[in-house]
């Protein structure tokens, strides 16, 4: 079933505009989502988000965040919600707000994958904390100064960038 669902909307997009296949594919998401069919729902919200379909981001999102038709996930809700604020989805926006707002309480106390969340984010001007390099990189540098390589490699990207600091590539 995966697969022909897979060929369905392979098929979809090269047919038709991005829009109009996130539209489609959403529509086969809210009639599984009718039904009581949630993995089915959150597979094609799924696929939706990635045509473009902000609105399928959020549900998406939501899904992860419930746990509905899935395990609770919430870093896949936050993925979720991200890609739909990005594509201008105010819920999606919305809904990721308080994620970030703890990350900046965790990161402050000492959190070191809040500090990476929020430096990945400022560095990629998300819309819900906008673009500021300066700040990602002291994100960065907090989360390095803690220990955890992933803040250390955010750092690197930004000094071989000159993102929030001189370039170097030394």
């Amino acid at each position: 079933l995966a697969a022909g669902l897979l060929g369905l909307c392979a098929t979809a997009q090269t047919e038709e505009p991005a829009s109009d296949v996130g539209a489609q594919i959403s529509g086969h998401g809210q009639a599984a989502y009718a039904l009581g069919n949630y993995e089915g729902a959150l597979f094609f919200f799924e696929q939706a988000c990635h045509a473009d379909g902000a609105s399928s981001c959020f549900k998406a999102g939501e899904m992860y965040e419930t746990g509905l038709g899935t395990p609770q996930i919430l870093d896949a809700a936050l993925y979720y919600y991200d890609v739909g604020c990005g594509l201008g989805d105010a819920a999606s926006c919305k809904a990721s707000r308080p994620y970030y707002q703890q990350a900046i309480i965790d990161c402050a106390e000492t959190d070191a994958q809040a500090c990476v969340l929020l430096g990945s984010a400022r560095a990629n001007g998300l819309p819900v904390t906008g673009s500021d390099p300066e700040q990602a990189f002291l994100d960065f540098d907090r989360a390095c100064d803690l220990g955890y390589g992933p803040g250390c490699s955010g750092l690197g990207q930004l000094y071989a960038q000159g993102l929030g600091i001189e370039q170097s590539n030394a």
